[in-house]
């Protein structure tokens, strides 16, 4: 559309010279230069003002009139009507797409929301689209947020909005969104969302980014149920590179496989399921499911159990963590639910 707005510019800047030029040129030397500039304007624009001069005698000057008439007018009504649409349709389009989202949004339960698309939020974007989990990014950065749409064509929901705001968490569906995400690029703006977000959801799980480690306790005090620390990751990430590179190369490889897209996964085993008190080879979540037990954990222990045992048993209330494609997981959910 920009490109049309300049086409449209060019064209009457080309129109209202050449007007000008061929009344200097057909008017004759007592014409000066305001004279055609004067008769080229109120002709395109057809006001019917008096003429600078009287072209009633110039019949090369009358017949050019008519010319720049038929022509101009059309020039002029074309690039009026490319710009009102632009400015109107522009406006109206963004209205209407953000009714149209927030319709979407509407729909969705138990969904994530992610405040922030840098180059943080967008590797949390890949992940949660790599899994199929449901979400909702919301990015105040116009620019930012039309490049995600073009890319992902609709992919996923994109809100633009200050995350820090009542009315956007809203529009996202914070009251029944199973999680929050903030990784935005301020730990100010992180601290002001991470503080809204529990105001206005009790429930919801925090997940925030600290730029600064400093920041972490301030966090946790603002209702962050987790909070991660990219300079901390950072080095952890050296340091396994250095230490262990084969298993590092191993969490690489599965985490950028875009078929089978395998993770880890945690599933907490209810009261009355299908698998609740019975042992991990009763279970049978591999042959079943196809899916590796790696840890487990009881309601009330400190830590977890690593590689369990199969007579280990399943309590409710409990959690285990398995290795397992995004295909298997409801599956594993639905025997534990």
């Amino acid at each position: 559309m920009l490109e049309r707005i300049k086409y449209c510019v060019v064209l009457l800047a080309l129109t209202f010279l050449t007007g000008v030029a061929g009344y200097m040129i057909l008017g004759g030397s007592h014409w000066s230069v305001l004279d055609a500039v004067y008769m080229t304007a109120i002709t395109l624009t057809t006001v019917g003002y008096e003429e600078a001069h009287d072209i009633s005698n110039n019949p090369a000057a009358r017949i050019f009139t008519v010319f720049l008439v038929i022509t101009g007018y059309g020039v002029v009504i074309y690039v009026s009507s490319t710009i009102t649409a632009y400015l109107v349709e522009g406006e109206l389009g963004e209205y209407l797409r953000r009714r149209k989202m927030i319709k979407a949004i509407q729909a969705l339960k138990d969904h994530y929301i992610v405040c922030g698309g840098g180059e943080t939020g967008l590797v949390v974007v890949h992940e949660l689209l790599s899994t199929g989990n449901p979400f909702v990014l919301i990015e105040s950065d116009p620019a930012r947020v039309a490049k995600l749409i073009e890319h992902y064509e609709g992919d996923f929901k994109v809100l633009q909005g200050d995350a820090t705001d009542d009315e956007v968490l809203q529009e996202a569906g914070i009251e029944r969104a199973r999680g929050m995400m903030i990784v935005l690029e301020s730990d100010k703006d992180i601290l002001f969302a991470t503080l809204t977000a529990r105001q206005l959801s009790r429930n919801l799980r925090i997940v925030a980014k600290a730029v600064d480690q400093r920041s972490r306790d301030k966090l946790m005090k603002a209702g962050a149920d987790a909070v991660v620390s990219s300079n901390f990751i950072g080095g952890m990430r050296i340091a396994s590179e250095m230490l262990r590179p084969k298993v590092v190369n191993f969490l690489d490889e599965m985490l950028r496989d875009s078929q089978t897209a395998a993770r880890f996964e945690q599933v907490e085993i209810r009261t009355g399921s299908a698998i609740a008190g019975k042992s991990i080879r009763e279970a049978a979540l591999f042959d079943k499911c196809g899916v590796l037990v790696i840890a487990y954990r009881e309601r009330e222990a400190d830590r977890f159990l690593y590689n369990p045992p199969a007579d280990t048993v399943l309590a409710p209330d409990s959690v285990v963590v398995i290795l397992a494609s995004k295909e298997t997981v409801p599956r594993v959910r639905a025997l534990a639910s």
